[in-house]
């Protein structure tokens, strides 16, 4: 559908519609259902869906606008009870939480649910859309507890409603399974995602914006799984489709530019990564401004710079992040840790530990707060507090902290996967730093045989893997082992990471892991309720 234009002669036109409204009678009853039809009721649906599209387009300003008119007119006409008043609170909830003002929205989709609960009845299919809503925006919010059983009511409504195959159930499947991507039960999500991409494709066609928002989500679970191959085929396909569909410089064009670029930097694929990251980054500042993708974008930009060495210029995107973060979502949000976390990062790959220490700590108590002790998110924040304390010579503290991310990563992600690797890695490097090789060496070799499973011969990380373990046979004394034929050796970790570690220096051991890292985060298309735009 072509974006509708809202200039001021429409929007006076719109409003005009919106009076005559006001005319009608307040619910009509079952015998004068044709008659109100007949007098406007078919024009207010036009407007709500006029709504929907301004906001689907990143109209905010219009979008809201109209639907505080609505409102306003639906309230003093039909009732603060109404379902009429109940559809222009969800159009107003929607559009301020797709403007990531999600505190704002609350207030409107707890009152929507409310309406339709009482007035249609607890297992309607717009109670259940409306549960969906709200609990979509709670999940937005970090508040998980809450989100999942309006989520899973959602969908139950739905399927009973409306089908299995139906679009509507094919939304609840996302929102339910983006909210176990969220939290990190990545093999709950997975069904869920598969299931709401096939329905997409059966109802929609393989070339619509409903496609185009599962194929990114699927793929942003198999991203989260280490599985990058498949990810990177779904994350083109819904590049794709964007481009041909909602043009170069939509909203949703940016989150999948975004995401992709997180996966080609996974893969160190860093100038196709800037690319994307950049070219996101610039439609988001254009389109939306200091919006919770921007900031997104802005963190994930940054922390691939960071990584580069290249300080100075990710030092201004992390203090934007952060300052994106703490206005729009609130300093308790988990999207504020990880903008904290990312700052963190930056100061201690400088060396500036008093000033990093102080970040990691409000970023794990936010994330232990928001997320659970359990969360992959917080396993991350012990790691790189942890690393904190190892750096500073605290080796009894950043012990007990690997120790709880090694348990998260264990408990959460698949042995391949980069964070329980990371994990795993830091704590078997602590225990050469302080002095005990032979807990270390079973823990390197089994990382490093992970790692020649699934990674080719010649990659850095495994480079990285052998020198420590030699360091370790070294420390014990076990020098015919400590360089066995064929293996790689320092070479390759110094050369590819810029990192001379302990087996180049005998005297002089590294003080860190390089995975040590920011957290990236996917950025999510900007409705709350419904990750596939109904165009």
């Amino acid at each position: 559908m072509t974006p509708v234009r809202l200039t001021a002669t429409l929007l006076a036109a719109m409003l005009a519609v919106l009076a005559a409204l006001s005319c009608i009678a307040p619910e009509p009853a079952a015998a004068d259902t044709a008659l109100a039809a007949e007098n406007g009721q078919s024009d207010e649906a036009k407007l709500l869906q006029l709504v929907a599209h301004l906001r689907q387009d990143s109209r905010f300003d219009e979008a809201r606008k109209l639907a505080l008119q609505g409102l306003a007119i639906a309230e003093r006409k039909f009732g603060p009870g109404s379902d009429h008043t109940a559809r222009w609170l969800t159009q107003l909830g929607l559009t301020l939480a797709a403007e990531g003002r999600l505190n704002e929205a609350e207030p409107h989709l707890e009152r929507a649910l409310a309406i339709y609960e009482k007035s249609q009845g607890p297992d309607a299919a717009k109670t259940g859309e409306s549960a969906g809503n709200l609990g979509r925006l709670y999940a937005d919010q970090g508040r998980f507890a809450q989100a999942e059983p309006l989520l899973k009511r959602a969908l139950a409504i739905a399927e009973r409603t409306a089908g299995a195959d139906n679009r509507e159930t094919a939304n609840a499947l996302t929102n339910l399974g983006v909210l176990y991507v969220t939290q990190g039960r990545l093999t709950e999500a997975e069904p869920l995602l598969v299931r709401a991409l096939a329905i997409d494709e059966k109802e929609s066609g393989p070339e619509h914006p409903d496609t185009s928002a599962s194929l990114n989500n699927l793929a942003e679970l198999y991203r989260a799984q280490g599985r990058l191959a498949q990810a990177e085929t779904l994350y083109r396909r819904s590049l794709a489709i964007d481009e041909k569909i909602l043009g170069a410089d939509h909203p949703f064009l940016a989150v999948t530019l975004g995401n992709l670029a997180l996966l080609c930097q996974a893969q160190e694929r860093y100038v196709e990564a800037e690319q994307l990251f950049r070219r996101a980054l610039d439609i988001q500042d254009r389109k939306l401004g200091d919006h919770p993708n921007t900031a997104t974008i802005l963190g994930n930009l940054a922390a691939m710079l960071t990584e580069q060495t290249r300080f100075s210029e990710a030092e201004p995107l992390l203090v934007r992040s952060l300052a994106i973060s703490e206005k729009v979502l609130g300093p308790d949000h988990p999207d504020t840790a990880l903008s904290l976390n990312g700052l963190a990062v930056l100061y201690r790959s400088q060396g500036k530990l008093a000033e990093a220490l102080p970040l990691y700590t409000r970023a794990l108590a936010i994330l232990e707060k928001a997320l659970g002790p359990d969360h992959p998110l917080t396993g991350m924040a012990l790691n790189n507090l942890a690393e904190i304390h190892r750096d500073e010579g605290r080796y009894d503290q950043a012990e007990a902290l690997f120790k709880r991310a090694v348990a998260i990563g264990e408990k959460n992600l698949p042995p391949d996967h980069p964070d329980r690797i990371a994990a795993v890695a830091n704590l078997a490097a602590l225990y050469v730093l302080a002095g005990k090789p032979a807990k270390a060496e079973p823990i390197f070799k089994n990382l490093l045989a992970a790692l020649e499973r699934n990674l080719p011969k010649d990659h850095p990380q495994i480079g990285m893997a052998n020198t420590w373990l030699a360091r370790t046979l070294l420390d014990q004394e076990k020098y015919a082992r400590a360089s066995p034929p064929g293996r790689t050796t320092s070479r390759v970790c110094c050369a590819n990471k810029g990192i001379c570690c302990a087996a180049c220096r005998s005297s002089t051991a590294v003080s860190r892991w390089p995975w040590g890292r920011a957290t990236p985060r996917p950025a999510r298309r900007p409705q709350p309720s419904a990750p596939r735009p109904k165009r």
